[in-house]
């Protein structure tokens, strides 16, 4: 991405960001153009996860583009990547960009020239269509996702445990992490998948064994459905931090059944101080029974 100043009408002189294109075998300088229903791009200089990428790893994607016309026609305003807006006088050297997942966030990240393609667009609503349709069967990770590709790069075992643990049990991956003590996001597992460096290095976690034993204290305690919710498992790790694994489970093994059907029925911003109670009280009884 370069800028570029350009006269108009020899009076003034303005300012756009170019970029070189490669289209049907020939390349050429053009003033991309948004619109204000562009979608809005990640803002990398307020995220370290750039620091991290590789470029010569991105995949090689296609840059779709279509003419100006349709967006003159119907009074929409055009704007160059900074947010300058484009006058009409120059749109022989304008091209619209059509928003796709893949290139979205690659105009300052891909090596010039762009591989690009026009597509011929009637109006504009027929030019978001394919941005709509596109994103529609577009497919980003999930946290689980980001999981299984933090295991493969970084070979780290309890990564593959964590994902076999939420795939047998149908949990999600922020469930499944909790049952193995961890509370990793996204963004942590991004940059170990792209880093090839395990995000466990002289961290504490629970093993299989014990996240497993965990597990179907729980699920006897609550049932299936209750064992596989987040807020249940989060709610017992804040307890075993204040107490220990074996003491929360032998609290959990002594509950009743009016308890346990209180705690299920009782509203979702209540369940996990009512979970913290009841575990407290167990290891306080047991405590002083001792």
């Amino acid at each position: 991405m370069n800028t570029k100043k350009y006269l108009i009408d020899n009076e003034v002189s303005i300012e756009l960001a170019t970029v070189i294109v490669l289209i049907n075998g020939e390349q050429k300088e053009v003033i991309p153009a948004f619109t204000k229903f562009s979608i809005k791009r990640k803002e990398f200089s307020k995220s370290k996860i750039l620091e991290n990428i590789d470029k010569n790893k991105i995949l090689p994607t296609t840059f779709a583009f279509t003419g100006t016309k349709p967006f003159r026609d119907e009074d929409v305003a055009l704007f160059d990547y900074n947010g300058v807006e484009i006058p009409q006088e120059l749109d022989k050297l304008v091209l619209v960009y059509l928003d796709d997942p893949k290139t979205v966030n690659m105009f300052e990240l891909s090596e010039e020239p762009l591989n690009s393609v026009i597509v011929e667009c009637k109006s504009v609503a027929d030019a978001y269509s394919f941005v709509a349709t596109t994103f529609v069967v577009s497919q980003l990770p999930a946290k689980d996702e980001w999981i299984g590709l933090s295991a493969v790069t970084t070979k780290e075992n309890v990564l593959s445990q964590i994902l076999q643990f939420a795939k047998d049990r149908k949990m999600n991956g922020t469930a499944a992490q909790a049952y193995f003590g961890l509370t990793y996001r996204i963004s942590s597992l991004q940059k170990a998948a792209i880093t090839m460096v395990t995000p466990f290095e002289n961290v504490e976690f629970r093993s299989l064994d014990e996240a497993t034993i965990l597990f179907k204290t729980v699920e006897n305690a609550f049932g299936t459905r209750c064992a596989v919710q987040t807020r249940y498992i989060k709610a017992i790790n804040t307890s075993i931090k204040l107490y220990d694994l074996n003491k929360v489970v032998e609290a959990l093994n002594a509950i009743d059944e009016e308890t346990r059907q209180g705690i299920i029925n009782a509203p979702c911003e209540d369940k996990r101080q009512y979970i913290q109670d009841f575990i407290t009280t167990q290891v306080r009884a047991h405590k002083d029974a001792a």
